[in-house]
């Protein structure tokens, strides 16, 4: 069997998407769930299968179908949800009959902080353990005593990594300002 004929194989209408980030960020589980209901909830929008509680769009949240599709048993998706939940990036409600509905949080800034704000955090305490370890190295080479946390102030790394956050957040915005402009215009165009 040839790579190409594997390819084929994996490439049937049984797919998901999951972006390597988001699986790094969050649970297998999480991103798993994440990545099967957005096209879910989008279908749902398109054929108008929802329901509108307090202003906000729910779909009807189908356990079976992700039990049987992905594997995912009850108490797995019950984890997966309400860890969801806590992030933001979905809302839960429970209907009659204890049915539950979910509302995908489409305001993008949500996800983006998941995608690169944790990121950061990551970075500071790699680059405090780094800057911890070459001078204790160089300490070590030149017989000098003294120890590494005195050198460095962790609450001057957090507000150097807390700046570069927003300014990070501030280029997403303007860039999807301007993609909701243009989007304006075009439509205004037709």
């Amino acid at each position: 069997m040839s790579i190409r004929q594997l390819q084929e194989l994996l490439n049937s209408d049984k797919n998901i998407k999951i972006n390597c980030n988001l699986l790094r960020e969050l649970d297998v589980e999480q991103a798993l769930l994440y990545s099967y209901l957005l096209p879910i909830y989008q279908k749902s929008m398109l054929d108008e299968s929802y329901k509108y509680f307090n202003n906000d769009m729910y779909i009807s949240y189908p356990i079976d179908d992700i039990e049987q599709e992905l594997g995912l048993s009850p108490f797995k998706q019950r984890k997966a949800l309400s860890k969801l939940e806590k992030t933001g990036l979905i809302k839960i409600k429970i209907g009659q009959a204890r049915a539950k509905y979910i509302s995908i949080n489409e305001d993008t800034s949500c996800l983006k902080q998941i995608l690169c704000g944790n990121s950061f955090e990551r970075i500071a305490k790699d680059l405090y353990t780094y800057i911890g370890q070459q001078i204790k190295t160089f300490s070590t080479k030149n017989n000098l005593d003294f120890d590494s946390k005195y050198l460095i102030n962790p609450n001057e790394i957090r507000t150097l990594i807390e700046v570069i956050k927003q300014e990070q957040q501030d280029v997403y915005m303007h860039s999807w300002n301007t993609q909701k402009n243009e989007n304006k215009r075009l439509v205004s165009l037709k």
